[in-house]
């Protein structure tokens, strides 16, 4: 399709359009971006620094149970890495980069996660199953396994088919689907040398291992056909048993069906499964992780690989430093280093964190192969490969913006659901980073894992967040956390005035009395903008409750209006609600960002101007760069949102906490000029801007002048602008930060400008 170029008329939604339209003359190629009230872009660029080092990956968003595989991205014939989060169902990309040094290293690089198929589920192996130099994806499917032929057209971007929505393999009565049950990880690599891929699983059914044969290269000499057939029911000769470092061996296999039907075995519980040669015999051993055990098991084929046979096993694998890491262990054989050489690394293979007995903060262990190839030498280097570029909280991230230190600019604050300790407990904590940076360009210093020491109150689930209570202009530190089986809700009052640095007292929490359940998630904020707080909150079961405040200040009383606010129902798909209130849409009404387990993020806007109806919510907003579209884009489940402005452009940005515990950053890229009603003029003065203790207001029409705050709440308001006259106004007791100076105009009409308080 050839480049062209269109007009987009702009209508503003919230103000009333008087004058000539401003039109907007887009160019961009094959692809017609169509007019977006609402546009977000996945970026990386914003520094974010420990005490120790530059995080190099800062905003790619944690890891818990991470599958590395390579795959070239970018087309530079140079292998990058895919990571799938299992914990999360999300696709992680990492592009390979040259460094000055000659080296190489990975950067994080979203814009390739949207060329990937968008249903992953529980496991992903890149395999180049059909020999075209183009590796392929293998995933789960209830079905059994779902295969994605890359069809990467040369010097293109990034392209996948579906190949098989479900392999099929030959059994004894007939062809069948090749089950994998959700928990396992099967082994896809040319078991026979015949240069198409063969299929090693456990039978779904029992707990011995099958060999499917892969066929295509002798039945039509072309690998790409997925032919499969299972040549053997208990390859390697052995059974597991119910529990840790259960094996039983010569056990006899029989071939007849019959006898395989009869004969009592126990049900497969779990496994991961590699299977490579480990010592240069010409033999594939094998290298077993179970459900519930702690530890990798390996076993040294004395067979050969069509049959094989073992007849021991070891847990201490590798010796130099055995994989321990605490329950179901996975493995995966990738060169990370660019050394030629295939290292090996390991992490838990769960959906979440069973009992909490997991690091998920320290859960990638990488082993460099210091031998070949054939005869690989695997060396424990590092317990967090990539981890440690990373913002990484543990399991769960919840992001909250205040200015902490009273510097004019925003700080980030990010609670968690908890780290394992050294002693074995696991507990949750606030970390802070300090913004060193500006509020035009943020750069972020962690100062804390633990803000005021909140980890004493032995608590998960620490969520933050800030409102003023006592309306003294200095933003409250609000916190829900679970203590046993409650969840608990608490404000704490800041103790120093404005422009001061904040201060909190923890032994003076005071409850909030709302009705909680352990998976909600609640939110103070004055949604219906009667300058006093009410309550939100995401229900678990996806639901959105209202308590409207109908007490006072000194004495709040929150009543339940709904329990589905907005349309928000009770749905199983859409399951752990979070959500934040920002003006996103800089419209100077409020809008509702919400997070649930689907993975999608819908933006509802304009909420409290039908407080009692049904929301339409947006999802397409997402920018995919490499498909010229906006798209719904996958974040993987169980997100927390929450919106600042870090650019000083008056939109704010989104910083979503993912479930592996780290953050993105979503910049705002919504239309520019939204805030004015007409073309923008130069008849309004403002200044000086930043201001600091007093602002100066002239226009060349009378009006009523009010100040609203990053949210849409009218913080000063009642002033009266005449025409050509200069009008002071006062802000010394105004909060630091981003606000808008609104212009009702007596005649009819209105107009918005952005002024920044230090």
């Amino acid at each position: 399709m050839q480049n062209y170029c269109f007009f987009i008329i702009r209508l503003f939604a919230n103000l009333k359009i008087i004058g000539s339209l401003g039109c907007l003359l887009v160019c961009w190629g094959a692809s017609v971006l169509q007019a977006q009230t609402l546009s977000f872009e996945l970026k990386t660029h914003i520094p974010v620094r420990t005490p120790t080092q530059t995080l190099r990956n800062a905003w790619a968003g944690g890891l818990n149970c991470p599958q590395f595989s390579t795959l070239d991205l970018n087309g530079d014939g140079q292998e990058d890495l895919i990571v799938f989060e299992r914990t999360a169902s999300k696709i992680n990309t990492f592009v390979a980069e040259r460094q000055a040094n000659g080296g190489w290293a990975y950067r994080y690089d979203p814009k390739y996660e949207f060329l990937f198929p968008n249903d992953l589920r529980a496991w992903l192996l890149s395999v180049d199953y059909d020999r075209d130099g183009r590796k392929d994806l293998f995933t789960h499917t209830n079905l059994g396994i779902r295969v994605f032929r890359n069809a990467t057209p040369s010097g293109q971007k990034l392209q996948f088919e579906v190949a098989s929505e479900a392999l099929f393999t030959q059994g004894f009565s007939g062809s069948f689907n090749l089950q994998i049950p959700i928990t396992d990880i099967p082994a896809i690599t040319d078991m026979d040398n015949d240069g198409d891929v063969d299929i090693i699983a456990f039978d779904i059914a029992n707990s011995q291992l099958e060999y499917h044969q892969n066929l295509s290269i002798e039945q039509t000499g072309n690998a790409s056909q997925l032919q499969f057939s299972r040549i053997n029911t208990c390859w390697g000769d052995f059974q597991e048993g119910f529990s840790c470092g259960a094996y039983f061996f010569n056990i006899g296999c029989s071939i007849d069906p019959q006898a395989l039907l009869t004969a009592p075995r126990p049900m497969h519980l779990g496994s991961t499964l590699m299977v490579m040669d480990l010592n240069n015999d010409g033999k594939k051993d094998a290298l077993i992780g179970d459900v519930s055990c702690d530890n990798l098991y390996v076993f040294y084929n004395e067979g050969n690989n069509t049959l094989g046979k073992f007849t021991t096993f070891a847990s201490n694998f590798p010796a130099s430093k055995p994989i321990q890491l605490t329950t179901f262990p996975a493995v995966f054989w990738e060169d990370v280093d660019f050394d030629g050489r295939k290292d090996l690394l390991s992490a838990p293979n769960l959906f979440f964190n069973e009992v909490n007995q997991s690091n998920f903060h320290q859960s990638a262990w990488f082993y460099k192969n210091t031998g070949t190839n054939q005869a690989p030498n695997f060396q424990f280097v590092q317990n967090d490969f990539l981890q440690q570029t990373m913002v990484e909280l543990g399991e769960s991230a919840y992001p909250a913006w205040a200015d902490v230190d009273a510097d004019g600019d925003q700080d980030l604050l990010v609670g968690n659901r908890g780290k394992l300790n050294p002693d074995g407990s696991f507990t949750a904590s606030i970390a802070l980073y300090e913004n060193i940076g500006t509020s035009q360009a943020p750069a972020f210093q962690q100062v804390t894992d633990d803000y005021l020491g909140l980890s004493a109150w032995a608590a998960t689930d620490l969520r933050p967040h800030f409102a003023d209570v006592n309306q003294d202009r200095q933003p409250d530190l609000c916190l829900s956390y679970a203590q046993g089986n409650q969840m608990r809700f608490r404000y704490l009052l800041n103790q120093t005035p404005v422009r001061q640095p904040f201060a909190f007292n923890i032994a003076e929490a005071q409850p909030i009395n709302i009705s909680l359940q352990l998976t909600d998630q609640p939110l103070l904020v004055d949604l219906n903008r009667d300058n006093r707080l009410d309550v939100l909150v995401g229900r678990g079961q996806g639901n959105l409750s209202y308590f409207e405040n109908r007490g006072s200040l000194s004495n709040p009383s929150w009543q339940l209006v709904s329990d589905t606010l907005g349309g928000l129902v009770q749905n199983p798909l859409k399951r752990f609600l979070s959500v934040a209130v920002a003006d996103v849409d800089n419209n100077g009404q409020p809008d509702v960002l919400a997070g649930d387990n689907s993975g999608t993020f819908t933006i509802y806007t304009n909420v409290t101007q039908n407080l009692r109806g049904r929301w339409n919510g947006q999802t397409q907003w997402m920018l995919d760069t490499l498909n010229r579209s906006y798209v719904a884009y996958d974040f993987g489940i169980a997100l927390t949102p929450s919106a600042t402005d870090l650019d000083g452009d008056g939109f704010p940005e989104i910083i979503v906490g993912t479930q592996a515990g780290g953050l993105r950053y979503l910049q705002n890229t919504s239309p520019q000029g939204r805030l004015f009603d007409d073309v923008p003029t130069n008849d309004i003065v403002i200044y000086p801007n930043p201001a600091l203790q007093r602002v100066n207001i002239r226009a060349n029409f009378d009006a009523e002048v009010r100040l609203l705050d990053s949210q849409g709440k009218v913080v000063v308001q009642g002033i009266t602008l005449i025409a050509n006259t200069l009008q002071t106004l006062e802000v010394e007791n105004v909060p630091s930060g981003l606000y808008f100076v609104q212009f009702l105009k007596r005649q009819g009409g209105q107009e918005t400008r952005r002024l920044i308080i230090k």
